[in-house]
């Protein structure tokens, strides 16, 4: 499989930043692009299908979209919009809700309860900073922990309540990169993820937390760089 060009689209409370390591290790064309809701991002309403628009925005040609996170919600919905341009996914550590599902799906049913405290209106969703500490930066050292915990943002809860329905077309290429340290995205929820798309999803692993592309941007581009 041949690939024009890789979209990077970052997980929640992050932006396009977070990939600052791994793009400059990352062969050929590359860009990682800031989803609708945070500071730097389009001045358009924080919906699925902004995101999705975002992400097939970006794409030319046949691209290869790297998700991690929350972003596999929007890499699916605009893979679905746009199969002749995006030709793979790589999802780390990526949320893979089935077709019909949206994120608050995927929670257990007390951490679905969050829902009914939320305000009427467009509600955000925030992480506490010792959540972030915990879950989102274990196993990183302390300045790269607090660099990132200086930069994450509340992340808008339109999207996050809309289903993805989608329906991958049989000549897409995935790979699933598996975090086997994760707190965030554990590893009994990423093997059900990569569960959900077909069996012959390429699986591999780094052998780290939930920031992969903090703890191990070098192993991280390698894999990119062998697809490519």
């Amino acid at each position: 499989m041949t690939f024009s060009r890789v979209v990077f689209v970052h997980g929640a409370f992050e932006g396009s930043w977070c990939w600052e390591r791994v793009l400059p290790l990352v062969e050929g064309d590359v860009v990682a692009v800031d989803l609708p809701g945070r500071p730097g991002s389009a001045p358009v309403a924080p919906t699925l299908e902004n995101w999705a628009d975002t992400v097939e925005s970006a794409t030319t040609g046949r691209s290869l979209v790297v998700a991690h996170s929350l972003g596999g919600i929007s890499a699916l919905a605009a893979a679905n919009r746009a199969p002749n341009r995006i030709a793979g996914l790589m999802f780390v550590a990526g949320l893979v809700p089935s077709s019909g599902q949206c994120y608050w799906d995927l929670l257990p049913k007390f951490q679905n309860m969050i829902r009914k405290w939320m305000k009427v209106g467009e509600p955000v969703v925030r992480i506490t900073r010792l959540a972030a500490r915990l879950r989102l930066c274990n196993g990183l050292p302390p300045a790269d922990r607090d660099m990132i915990l200086s930069r994450l943002v509340p992340e808008p809860g339109l999207a996050m309540g809309t289903p993805v329905d989608y329906e991958l077309a049989d000549d897409l290429d995935l790979t699933y990169v598996h975090t086997t340290r994760d707190r965030m995205v554990r590893p009994s929820e990423q093997r059900h993820y990569v569960s959900v798309l077909p069996e012959r999803t390429r699986r591999l692993t780094l052998d780290c937390g939930h920031s992969a592309h903090h703890a191990q941007p070098v192993e991280l581009a390698r894999i990119i760089n062998d697809l490519l």
